[in-house]
C-alpha cells in the first residue's frame, strides 16, 4: 500500500500528461483536454479535445497558467479513462450548449 501511494504522489508531482475537464462558473462541463508541455513562469500548453469525437479541437493547442487551472472550475484526471468515466458516470452537468462562461474581465 505504501508503494501505489508513493506512486500516485509521484504521478501528480507534475501536470505534463494530465486530463481535465473545465467548468463554467454554473457548473457545466466547458471544456476537456490534456496538458502536453510545461512551459517557464509556471505555463502549460494545454491541448482541448472535442465532446463527440474525442479528437483535437478546432481551437487547437492554447497556453494557460496554474493560477488558472487550480481554481475549483478545473477537474484533473490521471488518465484519459478516468475523465471519460467522470464524464460519463461522474455526475458532470452536460449542459455544454447552455453553457455562460464567465471571461476574464468578469474576474
Amino acid at each position: 500500500m505504501t508503494a501505489r501511494k508513493a506512486q500516485q504522489a509521484t504521478d501528480w508531482a507534475d501536470l505534463v500528461g494530465k486530463f481535465f475537464h473545465t467548468f463554467c462558473v454554473g457548473g457545466r462541463a466547458q471544456t476537456q483536454g490534456r496538458i502536453l508541455a510545461r512551459l517557464d513562469g509556471g505555463y502549460y500548453m494545454i491541448q482541448t479535445y472535442e465532446w463527440i469525437s474525442g479528437s483535437p479541437s478546432f481551437t487547437g493547442t492554447r497556453i494557460a497558467h496554474v493560477s488558472v487551472m487550480s481554481n475549483e472550475h478545473w477537474a484533473w484526471y490521471a488518465t484519459d479513462e478516468d475523465m471519460r468515466e467522470a464524464y460519463e458516470y461522474g455526475g458532470i452537468d452536460h449542459g455544454r450548449m447552455k453553457c455562460v462562461c464567465q471571461t476574464d474581465a468578469d474576474d
